[in-house]
């Protein structure tokens, strides 16, 4: 396993957008960082094409 150095404070952020290669484990490292937290994987096509058609769904859905 590679040693991943992060400074990331929940605390401090309300949301967090991680960039980087594929398959490196970013959200392997957020499962486990912050396994309370709402993921939405935008790469599902269903996923991406509904909020694309009503956005505010995010918020009914989730309460943001």
């Amino acid at each position: 396993m590679i040693e991943r150095i992060c400074h990331i404070d929940k605390e401090l952020e309300d949301s967090i957008f991680l960039f980087g290669a594929r398959q490196t484990g970013k959200s392997t490292f957020l499962r486990q960082k912050f396994p309370d937290s709402i993921y939405i994987d935008l790469l599902d096509t269903t996923i991406k094409g509904r909020f694309s058609r009503r956005p505010s769904l995010l918020y009914e859905d989730f309460r943001l």
